[in-house]
């Protein structure tokens, strides 16, 4: 054996690489092995346990890509390597490696390959950099073919020549906008972020993860850098210089095709940016904010509901080195020659897993620093009723990223009362995006956790109708009998009340109770000096409903929509007192007093926004699900032909007064002015319906606006006219998924 591995060394970069004392060793470890042609050697998934040596004979190596047969991405002779990837990352097999002719093969196994790598380090070294350039390409061509559709193995090994790999840190740029362009990428594994900057400061354009092709629009049409490129979390990345990219073209002229739809999809976001979607999490990370905090006991939860919505791993520094078989290989940092093999195994774990958690250690280490800089969602877990002041985990995250590079935030609160409270102090200490509620042992909050993580929340949008809002009490009765669950809820005026009812964790049944307790009491007339109404009937009921309440404390995340009169823009409340923020959202001018914030005058959110199914989408991240209810009416409040436009009020008193009287069907002055504040916002809802991924547009004309003793029977109606169009977009949604 150790003559032919001589033979051999000329055309084999690993052989001759080897010393002879390292070739005598390798071949006293080797067995002979003899395969026909067409035989599989290995399958991808098959449990890694040796390495092969060809010695006669050709391999071809073949990786799985979506919806079709498998890809050949490359082909070994005579002193060439394989199986060694999986051999030195552990885990499973990456490709499928067939017989193209009868081979004679040397085979070393996992114990003669360990015994081979600790006597001689150097060896390890080569054999890391040999499995770190088999692996990128292994996961560079699932990619190319996801962008470009089958290549070829001639023109596979002609873009491997081309490309340049590149790794960026957390928060490390790739490109910025203005600069000349000279090349395009393939993002192979991490998350880039794509933002212009405005007089406002940064603005996100969108998210690239792994199969996302970046910078190619200014490379093909000459022109600068649109837009500052960088990284969100670790990333690597296939760079494919302007060249490379030309020969590309030519020699596969089909290419371009590709690369146009990316390039005209890219132009259309960027004329209207708020399309642009964040990035749904692939890997999440879980850092405790103090000692004490039970984090394996909330990834355990996380994990078991992260299963309904894909494959999902959990990475501890403990099941790491279990995996890797090395203790604290977890820990170790770059230059150390296995940083290499352990950060290869990460990136393969991610790449097969829908979901990756990573769980920091209770204290700061190495591996929770490599957690923190995977993070495509990082995750402050902390004990609701400990101290709130950021401790020592969490002071290394304060300068960790730029202030906009951040990947995004949230924080769980583990709760033990029977309400949260003190929430405020919580976020005031950090910069964060969504925190959640979580009971220790709660199934239903822990799926919540997981929907709202992985992308899948369902956001329900209850728009501003007056007492037609009541029927929203029968779209939450539809939502609860198809068991389709509501993970964040907000809304404008009596929308933002059924929702801010719904968001303390109470069920339709209770909240129209309540509701019911209160109807048809809130009418208080008097001098119309600000107001029809002195509002204070309404101001008691909201004490009664909702008490001290703050937003923050709320078991379902909640907002509600308010019009700034003062500056004629939009306020979404998201924090601070609720009976405050509801007051504010449904103050319909000259029938309610506008309520204050600071010198701002606040009213009625349907002035501009009836049906916030925009805010949802926005505060949701861009994914999961959007139900709005629309119980405004398109068209409402008909003139008589007796209605003129001269017309007073005292003669209109007289006759409603005497029996015998002519009564001339007019609307009243609060039915007027209800109308006249959400036209407005009506007549914009087209673009608002297309944020939604269920609308309901409620046909509720029978009622009045503020016929709020028929409390029973509007809820009656909304059930009747929403279930059936709910149960309809469940089948197409389950039908879609399938």
């Amino acid at each position: 054996m150790l003559d032919e591995l001589l033979s051999l060394r000329a055309q084999s970069e690993f052989l001759a690489s080897l010393a002879e004392p390292e070739l005598r060793d390798l071949a006293e470890e080797l067995d002979e092995v003899r395969c026909t042609a067409e035989e599989t050697l290995m399958r991808a998934g098959d449990a890694g346990d040796r390495l092969y040596v060809v010695l006669r004979g050709r391999l071809a190596v073949l990786v799985a890509r979506e919806g079709g047969e498998d890809q050949v991405v490359g082909e070994v002779g005579p002193g060439e390597v394989t199986g060694e990837v999986s051999l030195f990352i552990g885990g499973k097999r990456t490709a499928t490696v067939r017989a193209l002719t009868a081979c004679h093969l040397a085979s070393l196994s996992r114990d003669g390959f360990t015994n081979l790598l600790e006597k001689y380090p150097e060896t390890s070294r080569r054999v890391s950099e040999l499995v770190l350039s088999r692996l990128r390409l292994s996961h560079l061509a699932p990619q190319l073919y996801r962008i470009f559709g089958p290549l070829d193995l001639e023109v596979l090994r002609e873009l491997e020549a081309e490309i340049e790999w590149l790794t960026l840190k957390s928060g490390q740029d790739l490109f910025r906008q203005g600069e000349p362009a000279d090349a395009a990428y393939i993002v192979v594994s991490g998350r880039l972020r794509a933002a212009v900057e405005t007089p406002r400061g940064e603005q996100v354009l969108a998210e690239m993860g792994p199969g996302e092709m970046v910078g190619e629009m200014a490379l093909l049409t000459g022109g600068s850098r649109s837009a500052t490129v960088y990284a969100v979390r670790d990333a690597g990345l296939a760079r494919l210089q302007s060249q490379g990219l030309e020969r590309l073209i030519d020699r596969y002229p089909r290419a371009m095709l590709p690369i146009s739809r990316i390039i005209v999809d890219r132009l259309v976001r960027q004329n209207s940016p708020e399309s642009f979607p964040k990035g749904d999490a692939k890997t999440i990370s879980l850092v405790p904010a103090n000692d004490g905090v039970p984090l394996a006991d909330v990834a355990r939860g996380l994990m078991r509901s992260l299963a309904d919505h894909g494959s999902a791993l959990l990475l501890t520094s403990a099941n790491v080195d279990e995996a890797l078989a090395k203790t604290r290989i977890a820990q170790i940092e770059a230059p150390d020659a296995h940083h290499i093999r352990l950060a290869q195994w990460l990136n393969d774990r991610e790449a097969t897993f829908r979901f990756v958690v990573y769980q920091a250690d209770p204290h700061w280490t190495p591996w929770t620093d490599r957690c923190v800089r995977h993070a495509d969602h990082l995750v402050i877990v902390a004990d609701a009723e400990s101290d709130p002041t950021p401790g020592e985990m969490e002071k290394p995250l304060a300068g960790y990223w730029p202030r906009v590079r951040a990947p995004r935030r949230s924080l769980v609160l583990l709760q033990r009362g029977l309400e949260p409270t003190g929430t405020s102090r919580w976020l005031a200490a950090r910069e964060i995006e969504e925190h959640y509620h979580v009971r220790s042992g709660s199934e239903a909050d822990f799926a919540r956790l997981a929907r709202s993580l992985s992308g899948n929340a369902v956001g329900l949008v209850l728009g501003g109708g007056g007492a037609r809002g009541f029927a929203h009490l029968g779209v939450i009765k539809a939502l609860e009998e198809l068991s389709i669950p509501i993970d964040r809820v907000g809304g404008t005026s009596m929308g933002a009340i059924i929702a801010g009812l719904y968001a303390q964790g109470l069920d339709s049944a209770e909240i129209q109770r309540r509701c019911a307790q209160y109807a048809g009491a809130q009418l208080d007339f008097t001098f119309p000096a600000v107001a029809l109404l002195a509002g204070k009937k309404i101001g008691g009921q909201f004490r009664a409903l909702f008490g001290q309440r703050h937003i923050e404390d709320l078991w379902i995340p909640f907002f509600a929509v308010s019009t700034n009169l003062t500056r004629a823009e939009q306020v979404v409340h998201g924090s601070g007192r609720l009976a405050s923020a509801l007051r504010a959202s449904m103050s319909l001018p000259g029938i309610l007093p506008p309520a204050r914030q600071g010198s701002d005058l606040l009213v009625d959110g349907g002035l501009i926004n009836n049906v916030p199914a925009d805010v949802m989408r926005e505060r949701g991240g861009g994914g999961g699900s959007v139900i709005a209810v629309d119980v405004s009416q398109a068209v409402d409040l008909r003139g008589d032909t007796r209605l003129t436009t001269e017309l007073s009020g005292w003669k209109m008193l007289r006759n409603r007064l005497n029996p015998f009287s002519e009564t001339i069907p007019a609307p009243g002055i609060l039915s007027l002015l209800n109308r006249a504040a959400v036209v407005g916002s009506i007549a914009a809802l087209k673009w608002k319906k297309s944020q939604a991924d269920l609308y309901l547009d409620l046909p509720l004309n029978e009622w009045k606006t503020l016929e709020f003793e028929a409390i029973e029977e509007i809820a009656t109606r909304g059930y009747e006219l929403a279930i059936e169009p709910i149960r309809a977009w469940c089948r197409s949604a389950r039908a879609t998924q399938t």
